[in-house]
């Protein structure tokens, strides 16, 4: 009971801290000239610093889920088979694996700043790649998987940055709150996902009369007439779509580089302060720990399976009849009952 309660590293004190001062001013100075307590503040814009972040997050998961709700329009517009959309698709977790290392360093030894902003850019730079135009499907998915992999470089900071900023702005009697606040609100990116792709992304087609060599925009198949799919209408769409997450991205990038600060001036408590972990050593204290080891292994299988199959339910569901609208309002109904259960355990 003692090794669970127990930290894994060190505790730095801020009063630890304040009191060496405190004594090596009385042998230097011989009078008070350090307080004996440290002062501690709560700040309201630790509100904003939650909110900008999991608004960031939020826009992070919108990307990951970006491919799965519109992945018929996206076979018919570039001749897609299964393979390529689950491909596409799979850039969150094997851009997760390459960046976690420099991320989680970047979160550590950096701050929170220059590691929120790298989330940020790395998201527009992403769909900067995804809105360049190309006639020739092969260039397009090439820029759409290159777009796919930067944006998903994002990720470690993007979900694994809210017990740092809670514990970095907020009291300890708050922070619980804040974590489960900004780790499941940042998840409505995935119902947001589901609802607006296939709403901006739709199946167009025409029909065509070999006799009269006459189109019509029709989204129903007609006797006698052969039925295509209006491909520069349906690319235009994609486009679009790409381009109302760059423009969010880019939104957020500005606030981010406007104001999002490492730290508060004044800490909120005696364990919010002191200077970080060397990081080696803290990677091999995680290492050889096992109760972390096995929070790792429970945490990896329930969430990889969840999302990994969450990302492509409109494929897994499309041998059961169920359209890729239906298949969106099934995901955005689970996400969000997830979402809310979250907030009340957390509460």
């Amino acid at each position: 009971e003692i090794k669970e309660r127990s930290p894994l590293l060190p505790a730095h004190s801020l009063q630890a801290e304040y009191s060496n001062n405190y004594k090596e001013s009385l042998d230097t100075q011989g009078e008070e000239t350090i307080p004996r307590e440290a002062v501690f503040k709560v700040y309201k814009r630790r509100w904003y610093i939650l909110t900008l972040y999991t608004a960031i997050a939020l826009n992070c998961n919108m990307a990951w889920n970006a491919w799965g709700p519109i992945s018929e329009p996206c076979k018919i517009i570039f001749g897609w088979g299964n393979w390529q959309v689950l491909f596409l698709a799979s850039w969150a977790a094997t851009s997760l694996i390459l960046s976690a290392v420099p991320s989680t360093y970047l979160m550590d030894m950096k701050g929170l700043r220059k590691s929120v902003i790298s989330c940020a850019s790395l998201l527009t730079a992403g769909k900067v790649f995804q809105v360049i135009p190309s006639s020739d499907p092969l260039t397009r998915t090439i820029l759409l998987n290159i777009g796919q992999c930067i944006s998903m470089l994002s990720t470690p900071v993007g979900l694994g940055a809210p017990p740092s900023i809670s514990a970095t702005w907020f009291p300890p009697e708050e922070r619980t709150t804040a974590t489960a606040i900004s780790t499941l609100v940042a998840y409505i990116g995935l119902p947001v996902a589901f609802i607006i792709g296939p709403y901006m992304v739709q199946i167009l087609e025409i029909t065509y009369s070999p006799q009269t060599n006459n189109t019509m925009n029709l989204n129903v198949s007609i006797s006698n007439y052969t039925k295509v799919y209006d491909i520069d209408a349906m690319s235009s769409d994609l486009t679009k779509h790409m381009g109302v997450h760059l423009g969010i991205s880019m939104f957020l990038l500005v606030c981010a580089l406007l104001y999002f600060p490492d730290k508060p001036p004044l800490p909120p408590c005696e364990t919010s302060g002191g200077p970080p972990h060397e990081y080696g050593e803290s990677i091999q204290a995680l290492l050889f720990d096992r109760s972390y080891l096995h929070l790792v292994v429970i945490f990896a299988l329930s969430y990889g399976v969840y999302f990994g199959w969450i990302s492509v339910l409109a494929l897994a569901v499309k041998p059961f009849g169920v359209d890729e609208s239906l298949a969106g309002w099934l995901g955005a109904s689970a996400t969000t009952a997830g979402i809310f259960s979250g907030l009340c355990l957390a509460r």
